[in-house]
């Protein structure tokens, strides 16, 4: 089940992946339903937030991002990326998770 947080930093998962996105951005409610599908195939667990500012203050300067925390280390997918069909997602997150 994808859950939905104020922050990143409400989260207390040492692994994780996070989609930052808004409800009006038709690539973040895509990216959304794709992450919703795959989330049974994977032990991670998945958030989202609508916290933008959290998403500029990281350097981030359009949506939707995807990050998967694991380990310490964070692998990002951005924007320029995220317009990947479900399978291709699913395998990005496979070599990542």
């Amino acid at each position: 089940m994808v859950k939905e947080v104020n922050s990143v930093k409400d989260i207390n998962d040492s692994e994780f992946l996070i989609k930052y996105g808004q409800d009006f951005c038709i690539p973040c409610e895509m990216t959304e339903n794709n992450l919703k599908s795959l989330d049974a195939d994977f032990s991670l667990q998945f958030y989202t937030t609508k916290n933008v500012d959290e998403s500029i203050e990281k350097g981030f300067k359009a949506l939707p991002v995807i990050e998967i925390h694991k380990d310490g280390k964070i692998v990002t997918l951005t924007d320029n990326d995220i317009m990947m069909d479900e399978s291709a997602l699913k395998d990005w997150i496979s070599k990542n998770a």
